[in-house]
């Protein structure tokens, strides 16, 4: 798992040199769950478009779920105070962990249940389906 951990965070990379949120999602699936995503190739700087590609990708891919169990996808929202719409991934991990990746940081995993700034910005969680 730490082979995820500090990855440079990299627009549109999808590799262990470099990658975005979508890119480390799309890693992790790939190597720890031999599922290969499609990739939208969306450019997480253009958050609108980004946001509209996911969603309609996701309705065929993914379904919706409350609970969250180890591997599922969570959505989350890191400016809510401008809007809802979410605009950010990351991996369950179980045990209230998260995997993700910010520009300013790289890849991490964070406590979801200790860091109340990351809580109240998840949206919900996606379950692979396909």
């Amino acid at each position: 798992m730490f082979s995820y951990v500090g990855i440079p965070f990299k627009h549109l990379g999808r590799d262990f040199n470099g990658a975005d949120c979508f890119g480390l999602v799309w890693l992790y699936y790939k190597h720890e769950l031999g599922i290969e995503l499609r990739d939208p190739q969306v450019d997480c700087t253009d958050l609108l478009q980004a946001c509209k590609t996911i969603q309609e990708t996701a309705s065929k891919e993914w379904q919706s779920v409350q609970t969250p169990q180890k591997n599922d996808v969570v959505l989350l929202c890191t400016r809510p105070a401008k809007t809802k719409i979410s605009n950010h991934l990351g991996v369950y991990l179980g045990k209230n962990r998260l995997l993700h990746t910010m520009e300013d940081s790289g890849s991490y995993i964070a406590k979801v249940s200790i860091n109340i700034i990351l809580k109240s910005q998840i949206r919900g969680y996606l379950r692979y389906a396909s």
